[in-house]
């Protein structure tokens, strides 16, 4: 069994939960899209041990 991980530098994970569970509960506020938004951003941009600093005009161009 290969346990290798062969994504390219191009794919980011996101918990199940957060699509299942969050997002809907999100989108019954104004700003809770926005909010999915910039989590994703967040995400994207996380290292390996999962911080993320990217600078909020970087976080505001990317999430739209």
């Amino acid at each position: 069994m290969n346990t290798h991980d062969c994504r390219g530098r191009r794919t980011f994970w996101i918990d199940d939960r957060i699509v299942d569970k969050f997002a809907p509960a999100m989108a019954r506020y104004r700003s809770g899209t926005a909010a999915l938004a910039v989590y994703m951003v967040l995400a994207r941009r996380a290292d390996r041990e999962g911080e993320s600093w990217p600078r909020l005009e970087l976080i505001a161009s990317e999430s739209g």
